[in-house]
This record gives C-alpha cells, structure tokens and sequence, in this order.
C-alpha cells in the first residue's frame, strides 16, 4: 500500500540536518588518519531537448495511471477493454504492477535442499512470463505507453549484503543502496532488461521497501563496504581507521536529525559521505539505464514515492533527452502544492527529471480530482492517480470501498472518470493558450488545511489543524516558487 503519512521515510542524503558531537578518536591509529575532504561536485544535469518519440511529455504532460490490473481485461461488463477505457479519459501513459514469484514473506533466504514451487522461485516472474506481451499489444492498439512496475527491496533474494544504519545497526533484510550483485544483477536491472527486451516503454521502480526492515532507508549506509571505500578514496592509512573504528561507532546521517556521535561525525565528514555515496548510487543506476537503452534508446524510468528518496537515483536513470519521471505522493490528499512547485523548479534546473504529481483516490473526491488533473498537468509536469484500479473494478456507487484501495465512499468509477475526461480535455485547450490565460495556480495543501479548520467538529481538532495552517502560510509566505 502506497500511502503518504510514509514522508518521513525519505533519505535525501544531502539534504539531511546534522548535528555533530565531538567525541574522541579511536585509537592511535585513527588519530594518525587524516581525510582529504576534497569537494564532491555534483553538476546541474536539466533535461534539454527530448528524444522525439517522448516529446508528448512536455506538449502533452504526463497523464499517467498507476494500477494492478491488465489493460486487456474487460471493463466492467461492457464490450470495451480496460485499455480503451482509459485511452477514451485522455491518459497517456500507464503504469502496470507485476513481481518476482514470491510467498510474500520477508525473508529471502531459500532452502536449497528442498524442492521449490516455481510460484516461490524468487528468480523468476510468471508475470512478466505471461502478462508482459498480451498487455504491450493492448497498450499499442489502443495508443497508450506502458511502463511496468517493481517494487525496490521487497522480495529480497540472498545472497546480498544487508544494510547498516548509522544508529540502527546491520538490518536482517534490507539491502544496501550500493549492493550492485543484488540491485543491478539479481533484481532491478535484471528486471529492467527483461521489460526493455520484452517491448515495454519503461520501469517504475517504486523505492518503499513493503517487505524489509523499513519502509525506506533512515540514514547513510555504513555497511563494511560502504565504509571501507569512502575510507580508500579520502583516508590517508585506510585500513588502519577500518580496523580500528568499531562497527557501531562508525556515525554518519540518520534522518531522525538527532546528533550521532560516531567517527564520520567527528571528522565533520558525513555530509560528504553521503555525497560520495549519492554519487555512487548515480553511477550504479547509470549502468542499469545504459543497458536497458541499448535495447530500446527511448526506454524510460520512473521512481516513486518521491524526489530524493534516495538521492543519486533520478540522475542516474535519465539524462538530457529521455528523463526519469518522478511520481510523487505528496499530493495524495490535496494536489499539488508548494512541495511540488519546489520540486518542480528544482527538477527544471538541475536534474534530467519531470515531476509528476500524485492523487490518491480515496481521499479525492471526483470534483477535486478534476480540478488537480488542470493543476498537475498546467504547473506541474502532470499528474497520475493512485489506486487507479479503483476507477477500474467494483464500478457502482454503492461498492467504492473506501481507504486504501477503493474511492470516496458513494462515488462509482463513471463519476471519475467522467469528470477527468473533460478535465484533460480542458487541459488539452489550456496547453494551446498562453499561460496568462490559464486558471491561477493553487496551493492544494493551503485549501486542504482551510476545508478541514472549517469541518473541525471539536476544539482540540480545531487546534491541531490551526496550528498546522499557521506553520504551512509561515512556509508559503517565504516564496521563491
């Protein structure tokens, strides 16, 4: 389940505030260490002239769909498929879900000595072996573009090695964000290729880990591996510090923003350890991108649930010409808002990304979905809904289904998708005008808050909500979006 109270979980390596605690060395040979902090210079890299075959992703924006469902099955009890329902609303692009086989459990240790069911034989995808091509040719002949997703570090497959959080400790699941046998062998670039291969337009890799220890990674790696190169590169008497610094006395960032007080922290170094790591984790997801566009040079990426959850990821899987698209969460409830403008001007400026902005159907009523559908597509890069098998399946009003997975309670499928029919339409004359006659701008979030004061129904409610809006005007009136 993809929800949005997971922001927190977000490791955007150079952003983290730290606070360091000087405390003293490990032994003489630390002492005799010394670090060459020499600058980690990270170029703007802003997309420019889109490949031909994607430039409907600016003329057009994005109008992507997140769903499980396969685009060849029947919509209802109507003649039309599921495909066609959605290229008839006016989305371009769909993002599919599909797996390793898997029995869901978190651990992904096999025992060999015994006989394994394909369907737990996490080695293989009876998915991508049997959906893949019928979905392609439905997406095909009815004009849409198809990316397929995976899910990050769920369905782990040892060997790998684990990683080891600055506070936390070695995890028993999660894999380390520089694990190249795992990550760019046995899982996302493993799969990727696959998808290139199999005639697929692109990968999502949805980064929230369902399966691991967290839902994301709470702070730089500072397992062996990751130590012992940041120390090759920038320590004088590398192995010395290695042997001599304890494992858990290693420091580092930690996205809890509480002072850690290990040896990285001491040396005022771990803002630039993780920017070495970041630089890292670009050039692993470089390779992974190189090899899917040999096949397919328009292949394309996208990652969830936000900009820099693991900061390297979007450079590494676009470039100037074939961006990696950003599907963001933070709009769930409300639209886009200043987080997205922020995100969208920065992505303009240094990144080969587009910033597409999220809907959570549960939570939006059809009329407000509407009015996002404008405001993601005219001041953001565009916009997808998620779950958008909601406005697939159980279709009457009477079987919405509410949170998670389902739509407003009351609402049918009809009533969305009518509603984001005519929004893309408007949307389409809207594009052809100038800006200045385009509907002004929101801020989602700024009417959430006002809506939900105006509802409170008790004082203390009230109050948290108050104080919330008062927080959120003091951010807005600080402009510079």
């Amino acid at each position: 389940m993809k929800m949005y109270e997971r922001s927190m979980a977000r490791v955007g390596v150079t952003a983290l505030a730290l606070s360091f605690v000087v405390w003293p060395m490990f032994g003489c040979a630390a002492d005799a260490a010394e670090l060459d902090l020499r600058p980690i210079v990270t170029k703007p890299e802003p997309l420019g002239k889109l490949h031909p075959k994607l430039q409907w992703m600016r003329t057009d924006k994005v109008r992507a769909i997140w769903i499980g469902n396969d685009l060849f099955e029947k919509y209802d009890d109507s003649d039309k498929t599921k495909g066609q329902v959605l290229a008839d609303a006016g989305f371009n692009l769909v993002r599919i879900s599909m797996t390793v086989n898997s029995d869901n459990k978190p651990s992904g240790v096999v025992d060999a000595s015994k006989p394994l069911d394909v369907k737990h034989d996490r080695s293989k995808s009876t998915a991508v072996e049997t959906r893949l091509a019928p979905n392609i040719a439905e997406a095909k002949r009815v004009g849409l573009k198809l990316m397929i997703g995976f899910q990050y570090g769920t369905h782990h497959l040892e060997p790998y090695r684990k990683y080891r959080s600055p506070k936390d400790g070695l995890a028993k699941i999660t894999c380390c964000p520089i694990e190249e046998a795992y990550i760019t062998g046995q899982h996302v670039g493993n799969w990727a290729v696959k998808l290139a291969e199999g005639g697929a337009d692109g990968m999502v890799v949805d980064m929230e880990m369902y399966h691991s220890d967290k839902s994301g990674y709470y702070g730089s790696c500072v397992c062996d591996d990751c130590f012992s190169t940041y120390l090759k590169e920038y320590a004088t008497n590398w192995k010395a510090v290695y042997d001599s610094v304890p494992v858990d006395g290693r420091g580092g960032a930690h996205w809890t923003y509480e002072a850690l007080n290990g040896w990285l922290n001491q040396q005022e170094s771990a803002d630039h350890y993780n920017a070495f790591a970041a630089k890292r984790i670009e050039k692993m997801y470089d390779s992974i991108r190189k090899r899917c566009q040999e096949i397919n040079p328009t292949f394309f990426f996208g990652v969830a649930p936000m900009l820099h959850h693991l900061s390297g990821v979007e450079r590494g899987l676009g470039t100037a010409s074939v961006p990696c698209l950003v599907f963001s969460e933070h709009e769930y409830h409300h639209g886009p808002y200043r987080g997205s403008f922020i995100g969208v001007r920065d992505t303009k400026a240094s990144m080969p990304a587009l910033f597409v902005s999220g809907a959570y159907v549960a939570s939006q009523s059809p009329e407000l979905m509407a009015t996002n559908v404008a405001q993601g597509c005219l001041y953001t890069d565009g916009w997808w809904p998620w779950y958008g098998t909601a406005l697939l399946t159980n279709v009457g009003a009477g079987e919405a289904g509410g949170k998670p997975y389902g739509r407003v309670e009351g609402t049918s499928a009809r009533d969305y998708l009518d509603r984001i029919t005519a929004a893309h339409a408007r949307v389409d004359q809207l594009l052809a005008l100038p800006k200045d006659q385009w509907p002004k701008r929101q801020d989602g979030k700024l009417n959430w808050l006002k809506k939900r004061l105006g509802e409170a129904k008790d004082d203390k409610t009230r109050a948290e909500i108050q104080a919330d809006l008062t927080k959120y005007e003091g951010y807005v009136r600080q402009g510079g979006y």
